[in-house]
């Protein structure tokens, strides 16, 4: 049964996906680029519970946007509403009472709307200024009452929204790392590769004159997924990793490990520097198709190892 109500929520969303006007979305986050003012979201109930959401992700990505309660704004919250900001109701049915009398009001002191509803005949079509439609198939529930498919619209479209705008306005990472200074977040955005990166006793290294069987504990027991394949004078001069290991195999059989390193190892890597972001490290490994992506970057500086980036370090710190 929770299969069936996971298909049926996926063929909902479909229709969605399916139906939606496709230029609509450049065109709302125009309008907002271009509002002088700020962004006031507002709905009823689960809507509204929708519309503070909205807003908290808009404000932490670049956008200022607030939350107003319409029955808070009739009892006297309009005062912080002013000619220049728009203000977007969020609706399922466009005929909710309480943001109708806010649109009646904001439409006599001339203060621009947008509503977003998943319906076309809704009284609120009319008083708005602008409209954005967001096509319901039906609710997941089965009585098709509660809302649990149309606040998923509403949330995907601001989300998608905030996204958009970020690129509008080259919402830079360091204007993401200002506003999100503590946290998860915080931390992954603030750290550097030398903060993570493992060093000295943990990196897994090996000499070039090694053969592949005497190097076998040293790759094990580090747990790096790769060893690095120094000269005599410490220099780095090849990455031997676990996928190495199993490609050798695969071809050489037995002869492998008592081959030098230096036949299987990969002159050719990817490096980086300690001052870099962990967000930029994370970028470089994940960089490419799936042949190319790697889980682990050497850390150079001056064409000196100084340790090693993993990307489970990375993905892991909280």
């Amino acid at each position: 049964m929770q299969l069936n109500f996971m298909l049926q929520q996926k063929n909902i969303l479909d229709y969605f996906f399916s139906n939606i006007d496709s230029n609509i979305l450049d065109d709302v986050a125009e309008k907002i680029f271009k509002c002088s003012g700020n962004i006031l979201l507002t709905g009823v109930g689960k809507s509204g519970h929708t519309a503070e959401l909205i807003a908290v992700m808009l404000t932490s990505v670049g956008t200022k946007a607030f939350f107003i309660s319409p029955m808070n704004a009739l009892h006297g919250d309009l005062g912080i509403i002013s000619s220049q900001d728009l203000v977007i109701l969020l609706s399922k049915s466009g005929n909710t009472q309480e943001l109708k009398n806010l649109a009646l009001i904001l439409k006599e002191q001339k203060i621009k709307t947008m509503g977003w509803f998943c319906s076309k005949d809704g009284f609120l079509n009319k008083l708005c200024d602008e409209t954005v439609f967001l096509p319901l198939q039906k609710e997941l529930c089965p009585y098709d009452l509660a809302p649990t498919t149309s606040t998923i619209l509403q949330l995907i479209f601001g989300n998608t929204l905030a996204v958009t705008l970020m690129e509008k306005k080259n919402f830079s990472l360091e204007s993401y790392k200002k506003n999100h200074p503590s946290g998860t977040i915080g931390k992954k955005i603030s750290c550097n590769v030398e903060d993570l990166m493992v060093t000295e006793k943990n990196l897994p290294l090996c000499f070039i004159d090694n053969k592949v069987q005497e190097i076998l504990v040293e790759l094990s027991d580090k747990r790096c997924g790769c060893i690095l394949v120094l000269d005599k004078e410490k220099k780095l001069k090849g990455v031997f990793t676990d996928g190495d290991l199993r490609r050798a195999i695969e071809k050489d059989k037995e002869k492998v490990f008592s081959s030098p390193i230096s036949k299987y190892m990969s002159q050719e890597f990817l490096s980086i520097t300690p001052k870099v972001s962990i967000i930029s490290a994370l970028e470089m490994m994940q960089k490419g198709d799936q042949r190319k992506k790697v889980q682990a970057l050497p850390v150079l500086e001056n064409d000196q190892l100084l340790g090693l980036i993993r990307i489970h370090d990375i993905v892991s710190l909280s």
